[in-house]
């Protein structure tokens, strides 16, 4: 899966390169778009972040730290959570506008959160209570991103291309 998301992503990013250029964009023309990526991309995203909402609940609900197949699942989940919210954020950040943008970038800020709390809580820098505050910080942006998942994939998802 990995091996795949990699490829993808230079073939984007090839394409971004190539159309960043001089012979594929002229002043007063809009950029050239690829529908197809966005919504590939948007996807990822939205299942992505129904899994680590789904793992992270259901631990949370039940008490118990997240520990075994559904861990594996948080932590397979929360990596294509990161590369493709990367993507995406490269891909669609100029795209939004209205309500749209505010809920685009409620996701972006609350994944960034995410992702931050989630590497820093892997490194031993933190006692204890660090890494409890850690654990709320990430459970806190983890609510801004599955809000701002919630409307902004839904909405990106249904838009005609």
């Amino acid at each position: 899966m990995f091996k795949i998301l990699a490829v993808l992503s230079l073939i984007v990013g090839a394409a971004s390169a190539k159309c960043g250029s001089s012979s594929c964009g002229r002043a007063g023309r809009k950029p050239v778009r690829f529908p197809m990526v966005d919504k590939f991309f948007i996807l990822i995203v939205g299942l992505s972040l129904a899994v680590l909402a789904l793992t992270g609940f259901y631990a949370l609900l039940f008490g118990h730290p997240l520990s075994g197949y559904v861990l594996i699942c948080h932590t397979g989940a929360g990596g294509a959570f990161a590369g493709s919210l990367a993507l995406l954020a490269v891909l669609r950040a100029e795209a939004e506008s209205g309500a749209g943008r505010f809920l685009f970038w409620t996701l972006l800020v609350g994944g960034l959160g995410v992702v931050l709390t989630a590497v820093v809580m892997m490194q031993p820098w933190f006692g204890t209570h660090g890494q409890e505050v850690l654990v709320d910080l990430h459970r806190c942006s983890s609510f801004l991103a599955v809000i701002g998942g919630i409307g902004c994939c839904g909405s990106l998802l249904l838009e005609k291309s």
